[in-house]
C-alpha cells in the first residue's frame, strides 16, 4: 500500500475547525505559531500504516485520510495518545475531537455575539 498525503481542502477544513488549538482536553497549544510556523501535528485517529496506533486493516487510504479520522494534536500529545493505545481508543480520540470541534465552535458563536454587542 503507497501512502497518500491527506488532501489540502480536507486539511483547510480540519485546521479551520481547530480553532488553532491542540485537540487534547485542557491543552491550549497551538497548532500554528503566531509567525505561521507549523508545530502541531495532524495524526490519524486510526493509524495510516499497519503496526500503527490503533490501526485498523479494513479502511482504504481514503477513509485513513478522511477528515473523520484526522485529528490536530501538540507533538506532545500525538506522543501520548500513540504511546498509550489501549487508553487512547478509536472511540475516545474521535470523543475528544468532537468535544474541541464543539467547544471551538461555541468560542466562535460567543465572540460573534461580543462582537455584535448582545
Amino acid at each position: 500500500m503507497s501512502r497518500k498525503s491527506v488532501d489540502a481542502n480536507t486539511l483547510r477544513f480540519l485546521y479551520g475547525k481547530s480553532g488553532n488549538k491542540c485537540a487534547f482536553p485542557d491543552c491550549c497549544e497551538p497548532i500554528f505559531e503566531d509567525d505561521g510556523t507549523l508545530t502541531g501535528e495532524c495524526c490519524h485517529i486510526e493509524a495510516f500504516s499497519r503496526g500503527g496506533a490503533r490501526f485498523n486493516p479494513e479502511t482504504t487510504i481514503e477513509e485513513k485520510n478522511a477528515e473523520s479520522n484526522l485529528i490536530l494534536l501538540c507533538s506532545r500529545h500525538h506522543k501520548i495518545i500513540d504511546s498509550h493505545s489501549q487508553e487512547y481508543t478509536t472511540a475516545r480520540l474521535k470523543e475528544i475531537k468532537q468535544q474541541h470541534e464543539k467547544q471551538i465552535q461555541q468560542e466562535a458563536l460567543h465572540a460573534g455575539d461580543y462582537l455584535q454587542g448582545a
